[in-house]
């Protein structure tokens, strides 16, 4: 499995638009719509597609509020909202990305 940044073509950008994803943080109202211009995290291998829908920005505290994101994969979206937060080393000068996962939803699965 190796995601990569590209273009969507248009049959992919069909295919998300499919699944009618909702934009988290409208109230469900609006819908996330996608085109051959814009450009995801892909697994052409796979066919799974993986979308960051963002979170609400910064807050006044080390760790951001929840992100929300979706996974495509075997027909099927999976959403999940994570936190994370960033920790610097000072004597290195590097940043240090620390992941929580809050939720992971999936549809109910018909056999």
């Amino acid at each position: 499995m190796a995601f990569k940044y590209q273009k969507l073509t248009k049959e992919d950008a069909e295919y998300i638009n499919s699944f009618k994803i909702p934009y988290p943080y409208g109230g469900g109202e609006y819908l996330m719509e996608f085109d051959d211009e814009d450009s995801i995290l892909i697994d052409c291998e796979n066919k799974m597609y993986y979308i960051n829908a963002g979170g609400q920005g910064r807050m006044n505290s080390s760790e951001y509020p929840p992100t929300v994101a979706y996974l495509i994969m075997e027909d099927k979206v999976i959403m999940f909202t994570y936190y994370y937060m960033i920790k610097q080393n000072k004597l290195t000068n590097t940043n240090h990305y620390i992941y929580s996962i809050k939720t992971i939803y999936v549809k109910k699965i018909k056999k």
